[in-house]
């Protein structure tokens, strides 16, 4: 964790630096230090929810991956001709027995 001075703090978040591993240090035992611990908190959230979609869109590409080499093992499906009989596919399309 990198301790970050407090008066950064604005100018990070607007320029989105991004840095989920860094952290507020204040000691003083004062509102601040209270704000700092909060803040702290909160960016250790946002931190884990990044992680758990970053994974969860890893899982997705894979499962993709996996599905697209699938879909290229099975064959079309080949059309069936019509027979003398109306039917199509099995299906009376004519009016036929």
């Amino acid at each position: 964790m990198t301790p970050l001075d407090p008066a950064d703090l604005p100018a990070l978040i607007a320029q989105g630096e991004g840095d989920l591993t860094a952290r507020l240090k204040d000691t003083s035992g004062t509102e601040t230090q209270e704000l700092a611990e909060w803040f702290n908190t909160f960016v250790e959230q946002v931190h884990g929810i990044i992680r758990e979609v970053a994974g969860n869109s890893a899982q997705v590409n894979q499962a993709s991956a996996l599905s697209e080499i699938k879909r290229e093992e099975i064959p079309p499906a080949a059309e069936t001709p019509g027979t003398d009989d109306g039917r199509r596919n099995g299906v009376r399309t004519n009016g036929g027995p």
